[in-house]
């Protein structure tokens, strides 16, 4: 089964999907993740985009003020213990459940 990438409407809005063709009498479409039907205007097949876009990324250089997914600022807070501490939780007194019993 052959996957592609294909550009359809969702809710009056244009959206990309990973869909496969089915086969039979008529050209049917099949949105791999949910299962819905799918009419694409337009379709790549993922291989083809896959060998595409590896050497496109093996190409590509990052300007040295990109910003990075995990800031500087955000490593300095979990170094210093200052986030949640899950032996917090642990050591907290548990409450007591009193249970009444319905004869």
């Amino acid at each position: 089964m052959t996957q592609y990438l294909i550009l359809h409407k969702v809710d009056g809005k244009p959206a990309f999907d990973v869909a496969h063709q089915l086969e039979g009498d008529e050209e049917m479409w099949i949105v791999t993740t949910t299962g819905h039907r799918a009419y694409p205007a337009a379709k790549v097949a993922l291989d083809d985009l896959v060998c595409e876009a590896m050497l496109e990324f093996m190409s590509m250089q990052l300007p040295d003020n990109w910003p990075e997914h995990f800031q500087q600022a955000e490593r300095a807070v979990a170094k210093k213990g200052t986030g949640l501490n899950l032996m917090d939780f642990i050591k907290m007194p548990q409450p007591v459940i009193k249970l009444r019993r319905r004869i």
